[in-house]
């Protein structure tokens, strides 16, 4: 399945930062992002997914799972609040 993955889920699978992505791409050593609108970029998950491979086939030691890789989405859930500390009230 080709599909196009944003900004936090290739941060998330990669574990590379944005800066760091942007300066490999420039090198050529990561898959280029697509422009999906004025305002939008994603890379191609199949590109990301073949540069992933490419790196454990370069370390010679490919694990079992690396090759049946499955994109896992990001769960939807809204954000979870922090819980600050409580004030207790003073017994007068």
């Amino acid at each position: 399945m080709n599909r196009v993955i944003r900004e936090e889920e290739c941060r998330r699978i990669t574990g590379l930062s944005r800066t760091t992505r942007w300066e490999m791409e420039r090198d050529g050593t990561f898959p280029q992002r697509r422009r999906l609108s004025p305002n939008a970029v994603g890379w191609l998950w199949s590109d990301v997914k073949r540069w992933i491979l490419s790196r454990v086939a370069g370390v010679g030691r490919a694990p079992h799972h690396a090759l049946a890789m499955r994109f896992v989405p990001i769960e939807t859930a809204p954000a979870r609040r922090r819980r600050g500390r409580t004030r207790r009230s003073r017994a007068s």
